[in-house]
């Protein structure tokens, strides 16, 4: 359905944006997203709420330009690609999704890190916000901290960070090179 101005967005909504057109979504607290034409968004995750803003998104073509306001250690904002997840904590950036094997980010403020989309910690260890459902078993969340921990190393020590006045163009052997690692 078309959208109107002031309509909300949940988890799991699809937004496609037509030729000649943008769409601004605002998160609150958080950050304020811009879909250029020809994109299309799906709302992975959203928690806004005090003390545990998380906003996970996943564009599978298009372009978005990006501005997330400064966050604290326990929040986050993640946007998806077919090739790449990229992390931030306050920044502003565009990201262009060119396919499969190519995706571009450039960074007009702040630092983007740049990790393969095999990588995303949140889906690997199940932890998506307002996932529902039961809690997961005892063993079963000390297992998924333990391997947030693990990824979390892995984002701060090899993903590729795209600093401010920066433009990369990670490419599907850049991808590989840092998914071995």
């Amino acid at each position: 359905r078309e959208i109107e101005i002031g309509d909300p967005v949940r988890r799991e909504d699809t937004i496609k944006v037509g030729s000649e057109s943008w769409c601004e979504i605002q998160f609150p607290g958080c950050a304020v997203v811009r879909l250029q034409e020809e994109t299309i968004l799906e709302i992975g995750a959203i928690d806004l709420s005090s003390g545990g803003r998380t906003v996970q998104l996943e564009m599978t073509a298009g372009s978005v330009l990006c501005k997330v306001q400064k966050l604290i250690q326990e929040e986050s904002f993640a946007l998806k690609t077919p090739a790449v997840v990229c992390g931030v904590r306050g920044t502003e950036f565009t990201i262009k999704a060119a396919g499969q094997d190519k995706t571009v980010v450039a960074v007009k403020s702040g630092a983007v890190a740049v990790l393969p989309a095999t990588l995303a910690v949140s889906e690997l260890t199940g932890q998506t916000p307002a996932a529902g459902g039961a809690a997961p078993a005892a063993g079963a969340a000390q297992m998924n901290a333990s391997l947030a921990e693990m990824l979390g190393m892995v984002e701060r020590e090899q993903a590729i960070i795209v600093e401010a006045n920066e433009e990369i163009a990670i490419t599907e052997e850049i991808i590989a090179q840092t998914a071995k690692i």
